[in-house]
């Protein structure tokens, strides 16, 4: 009923203790793992249904596409390979199914971090409350604050439903997908981004394009835990994040615009504003405290605007073709 795709770079010891907690679980779902690491899968025999693909692809949602490919259940559970289920997940996980299927095909699972590795979890979040002048500069400055499940333009996002409920996108690295609804009408150009190292939000725009063509359900009880590593090309420094930041906020503005069937010209001018604005604080934290964190921030974001202006968005699915002969090799 279900099958596990686990997307791995270089992490082949944690892999397999993700694997090992699995098979404490459950004995004979299928997992595929697929690695664009370089380093070896000591004992992997060990495991019973365990397929490990290489690819040559270092990019987590191709990665994705090509478990995809070899998976023949009709579920899908994504899983990153720093997760780690809690007792019971499983059984919870086939009551879902069973009790909501019919209804929803796609769910978004809750977990937590488990450890602090990530300098992200060192920044101050803001405790500025959402009075009615915050929220209406706000959604001048084009970061509205949504309700609960609502994905918008920019990447923007409500959180997610605290009792649970339907929601238009999933995050992170724990999902449960029918195999179905996936990659149709699907932009591959993502593939590309991450290729060249610019990529975020794939989990949400994955859920997004899933949610066009069914509904998606958040289940708000914690399933996992979330190791929190501090390699990943998300957390290696301010400056690389922030350059990410900026330049994937264009994508997912534009390919929000595609699957809406709105201009993707006005999608651009939208993300224009919105990092205006965004860049309008940077300067001002600069300004207020030149610490060399803050400089980072501003470099890092400067820099994915400027390299947005040599992108050019493909919202006729151009690439997919490219994308589709990879698999096929």
């Amino acid at each position: 009923m279900i099958s596990i795709v686990i997307a791995t770079y270089d992490r082949p010891k944690k892999c397999l203790e993700l694997v090992s907690l699995i098979r404490k679980q459950t004995n004979k779902t299928p997992i595929i793992v697929v690695d664009s690491g370089n380093k070896k899968f000591v004992n992997a025999n060990n495991y019973e249904n365990l397929k490990i693909i290489i690819s040559k692809h270092k990019n987590q949602p191709f990665q994705r596409f090509l478990g995809f490919s070899q998976v023949k259940t009709d579920w899908i559970l994504y899983l990153d390979d720093d997760m780690e289920p809690l007792d019971g997940t499983f059984k919870i996980l086939k009551n879902l199914i069973n009790e909501k299927s019919d209804k929803f095909g796609l769910f978004a699972l809750n977990f937590l971090d488990k450890h602090q590795n990530s300098f992200l979890k060192t920044q101050k979040k803001s405790t500025l409350k959402y009075s009615k002048i915050v929220t209406i500069f706000r959604a001048f400055s084009g970061y509205p604050i949504l309700p609960e499940g609502v994905y918008g333009k920019n990447g923007i996002r409500g959180k997610q439903p605290k009792e649970g409920g339907q929601t238009f996108y999933t995050s992170g690295g724990a999902f449960l997908v029918k195999k179905e609804y996936l990659y149709k009408n699907f932009n591959m150009q993502l593939f590309d981004l991450f290729e060249k190292r610019y990529g975020m939000g794939e989990d949400v725009i994955l859920g997004y394009t899933v949610s066009k063509q069914t509904k998606l359900y958040y289940y708000p009880n914690q399933l996992f835990w979330h190791n929190d590593q501090a390699n990943s090309v998300y957390t290696r420094n301010e400056k690389q994040f922030h350059k990410i930041v900026s330049f994937s906020r264009l994508y997912l503005n534009q390919e929000f615009a595609r699957l809406n069937n709105k201009s993707v010209l006005l999608a651009r001018l939208s993300y224009l504003w919105f990092v205006f604005w965004r860049t309008i604080g940077l300067v001002i934290n600069v300004l207020i405290s030149p610490t060399k964190t803050n400089q980072q921030k501003l470099s890092g974001y400067l820099r994915g605007i400027y390299l947005t202006f040599k992108y050019r968005f493909k919202n006729k699915l151009e690439n997919n073709a490219y994308w589709i002969s990879e698999l096929e090799k």
